[in-house]
């Protein structure tokens, strides 16, 4: 097997080779602007595109060009935003606070030093259950069967809604928009 010189550029990276089997094509290996490896056919055409992972960003720089640079974004651990789900153990965390959606269908917060000090006491009350949060501020724990097993009440109209496990213990649902800017 023999390899041509790589070239690098700022936007992708390429690495011309020869594939050592029958067909014998030449294909590149580059870095989207996404983070995603591509290899490609001499044709210019996508035979494999790795999955996307991570949260990345560009920027542009101060004359307005896009950044080269790819800089992960920072993801916060506490959160839960209207029509997103947490199941199977998963859980928002906070330096001495968990929140976490039981396999057993239980919702509980727990101190790291005291263990578990608030939940919803629905252990086995369905199987493969999720927490849900939707445009009603209210929380749900539905089971595999679309079973409510337990949930909060709900707010008063629709809206954003974000479930916030606080630093000092307290889950809260907060929303809709109080103040805003304007658009445009």
């Amino acid at each position: 097997m023999s390899f041509s010189p790589a070239t690098f550029s700022p936007q992708t990276a390429n690495f011309p080779t020869k594939m050592p089997h029958s067909s014998c094509k030449t294909i590149a290996l580059a870095l989207n602007d996404l983070g995603q490896f591509v290899i490609k056919e001499a044709s210019g055409s996508a035979v494999w595109t790795s999955a996307l992972r991570g949260n990345y960003t560009r920027g542009t720089t101060k004359d307005e060009t896009i950044s080269t640079q790819l800089m992960e974004v920072p993801t916060a651990n506490n959160l839960l935003f209207s029509s997103q789900v947490i199941y199977d153990d998963a859980q928002l965390t906070t330096r001495d606070y968990t929140f976490i959606m039981r396999e057993s269908c239980n919702l509980a917060l727990a101190k790291r030093s005291a263990g578990i000090i608030w939940q919803t006491g629905t252990v086995d009350g369905g199987e493969y259950c999720f927490l849900r949060l939707d445009h009603r501020g209210q929380l749900a724990i539905v089971d595999d069967q679309y079973k409510t097993v337990w949930r909060s009440q709900p707010a008063s109209k629709d809206g954003d809604y974000v479930l916030v496990v606080q630093i000092n213990g307290q889950a809260i649902v907060y929303g809709p928009v109080v103040w805003s800017t304007t658009y445009g």
